[in-house]
Formats: structure tokens, C-alpha cells, sequence
């Protein structure tokens, strides 16, 4: 079904916010589809916004610079641009449907993984078909059905250590995280006995 003009919605639920873009995407990235999504505040997995045109449209560069009209709000740092932990879930995911990147932003502390793969799940289904975004009602039925695919917590019983397993490798940004947090304890810690 064709969809003609240009197109913003954002679309709210309690902790959960959704903002839909037709035709005149963020960050001056052109025409396509894109969505944003911000959860709770502060809670991992729970930031992504993606953005595509159909493949083969001519190649653009992806927006960079901080995106301060985000719906993350001002407690959290969001940048446009193609950070490398999300690229093969995300170009992996467009391309299954025929899309390539337009435009891409992810929050320093609440994307993951899982966020753009849901993401990108229901952009998809924005590309197929535009109207959804007219219709509150089924945009929240796919977002719901996007979520109902994140995958189980599993008892994992490790064989191989963490670094040679891939399957229970942590997501990349809870270690960003946890280094962060070593390096400020670092910093604060007070000095051994040897004033080292």
C-alpha cells in the first residue's frame, strides 16, 4: 500500500514510547522508514532508533552528532551514526526485507543488541506497510509481537569460557559498563599498604 507525505507520530504507553517516521527521516537522512523507541529510564535494552530506504536507492552517509530531540530525554546521551556493536544486527535484519541503512542513533547507556533487533523487526513491517503508522492499535501489536521474540533466559551450563564460547559471550555493553564501573573504583580506591 503506498503512503504519500510525510509522516511523524509518537505513540506513548506507560514506560514505552514510540516515534514513527515516513518519507522525511531524521537527521536530514531522506526518504525512508524509521523508529525510534525509548523504555524506562536507565533500564539496559532499552533504546534504539532505526532508520531504511529500499535497497538499492542511491547511497548516502549516515548522520552523526548528538541527537538531542531524542525521546531517551536529556539524562542520556544519544549519537546518530552506525556504532560498530549493532552493525551486523542491523544491517543483517534490513537486508532480509530489502532495506538498507538510512539512519541509525543509539544511547550510550540503554541500546543493545536485542533493542535494534526488535526494532528493526518492526521497521520492517513499517516498510511493508506504511499506513501501520495511521493505525496506533497495530503498530503496538507489532511492537508487542517483536517483543514476544526476545529470546528466554536460558540456565547455561559453561562448557568453554565466556571468551571462546560466542553463544555466551556478554552483550558489549554491559561490559562497557562494568569497565567503566572498574575504572572509577580504580580511581577512588584508596592506595595499598605499599602507597602503590
Amino acid at each position: 500500500m503506498p503512503h504519500h507525505g510525510r509522516v511523524e507520530h509518537t505513540f506513548e504507553r506507560p514506560f514505552t514510547r514510540l516515534r514513527v517516521w515516513i518519507d522525511d527521516l531524521p537527521a536530514g537522512a531522506g526518504d525512508g522508514f524509521a523508529i525510534e523507541w525509548a523504555g524506562r529510564l536507565w533500564e539496559p535494552s532499552s533504546y534504539a532508533l532505526v532508520g531504511a530506504r529500499h535497497a538499492g536507492a542511491p547511497p548516502a552517509a549516515l548522520p552523526t552528532g548528538e541527537f538531542h530531540a531524542s525521546l531517551a530525554g536529556g539524562q542520556d546521551r544519544v549519537q546518530f551514526g552506525l556504532d560498530e556493536l549493532y552493525v551486523e544486527t542491523i544491517t543483517t535484519a534490513l537486508a532480509r526485507a530489502g532495506l538498507e541503512p538510512a539512519v541509525v542513533a543509539h544511547s550510550d547507556l540503554r541500546s543493545s543488541i536485542l533493542a535494534f533487533q526488535r526494532a528493526c523487526l518492526v521497521l520492517t513491517t513499517i516498510a511493508a506497510d506504511p499506513t501501520i503508522a495511521d493505525r496506533p492499535a497495530d503498530l503496538w501489536a507489532a511492537w508487542d509481537h517483536a517483543r514476544s521474540l526476545d529470546p528466554a533466559p536460558q540456565k547455561v551450563t559453561h562448557i568453554l569460557p565466556a571468551s571462546l564460547d560466542p553463544a555466551l559471550r556478554p552483550d558489549p555493553m554491559l561490559e562497557r559498563i562494568r569497565r567503566a564501573v572498574a575504572r572509577f573504583r580504580r580511581r577512588t580506591s584508596p592506595p595499598d599498604r605499599d602507597g602503590q
